[in-house]
């Protein structure tokens, strides 16, 4: 399976809580309008973040997915610090 960005590996990623500003980050899934908390260091990305501990359900990881602001930019290759507000999964 060939997955974006999941060259990350799940040994050692978000580092130690001294080590590295941690963040939480609330993403809502519009298909069942539930809201996930992701969290991650502040310079992972949001896909990063989510590829980590993947909380959609209904949503398959390998397929093409992307994180969108309030105002409709991607963020998902932006990292977690760049961005404080709700944000929303979409797929194609």
């Amino acid at each position: 399976m060939n997955i974006e960005g999941a060259y990350i590996s799940r040994i050692g990623i978000l580092g130690s809580p001294s080590s590295a500003s941690m963040i939480n980050r609330i993403i809502i899934n519009p298909i069942d309008e539930t809201q996930y908390t992701i969290t991650g260091r502040s310079d992972m990305t949001f896909r990063e973040s989510c590829l980590y501990d993947w909380p959609f359900q209904n949503i398959r990881i390998d397929s093409k997915w992307y994180i969108f602001s309030e105002n409709e930019t991607d963020i998902s290759n932006l990292p977690l610090s760049r961005y404080d507000g709700i944000a929303w999964i979409r797929t194609e």
